[in-house]
């Protein structure tokens, strides 16, 4: 249900590694989510050209005149640069490390936490920003990066306020929860959208909102 509400594509051999009969459901959202960012990482985390500020010893893009000839009159030996160049350090990216951080703390597969921290590794020069915060308005998903938009989903659902985060004695427990009646409308909403595929009927429902 999840799969078909979220666009989210399981192939049949995911399924069987995922180990349905053994895992909880956050246990498998996370599994998946960490098999599925390690796959996209593989092509290369996406990148964006970013506008830097810089005193150089040599002149790089162009040069900041005003800066230069007060900031650094007494330093001409460094020269004010502005230019241009590609960056790691964009929202898409910072929305992946703040579900890496988050899921590392509250996974249990010790197979899958070993491969998160990996992650946290390959998302070291990325901003750690707080979930709260996080630019989801300037995620951009286009022909350029879709490989990315079942990781930034998944991303959206285990970052959203369903974590419930229960303890007894010194054992901490957390738990994933649903508006199930607003899962449910939207899974039937989908499934009778492809069951009227090609009839020229339409489905008119509202957005899945996480």
């Amino acid at each position: 249900m999840l799969a078909i509400a979220l666009d989210m594509r399981i192939e049949a051999g995911a399924i069987t590694d995922l180990d349905f009969q053994h895992e909880t459901l956050l246990d498998i959202l996370i599994r998946l989510f960490t098999t599925k960012l390690v796959e996209a990482v593989r092509h290369g985390m996406p990148r964006q050209y970013a506008e830097r500020s810089d005193d150089l010893p040599m002149l790089r893009g162009r040069l900041e005149v005003a800066r230069q000839f007060t900031t650094l009159m007494a330093a001409p030996h460094r020269l004010a640069c502005r230019y241009d160049t590609l960056s790691e350090d964009i929202p898409l990216n910072q929305v992946i490390r703040a579900a890496v951080s988050r899921l590392v703390r509250v996974v249990r597969s010790s197979t899958v936490k070993q491969r998160l921290q990996e992650m946290s590794g390959t998302y070291a020069e990325v901003s750690d920003i707080p979930a709260a915060s996080l630019p989801w308005d300037r995620v951009i998903i286009d022909r350029t990066n879709a490989r990315w938009k079942e990781v930034v989903d998944l991303a959206r659902l285990l970052l959203g306020d369903r974590f419930q985060t229960t303890s007894t004695g010194e054992t901490a427990g957390f738990s994933l929860l649903f508006e199930m009646n607003v899962l449910f409308e939207e899974y039937v909403a989908r499934m009778i959208a492809r069951a009227l595929a090609g009839t020229g009927r339409h489905v008119a429902h509202g957005p899945l909102v996480w």
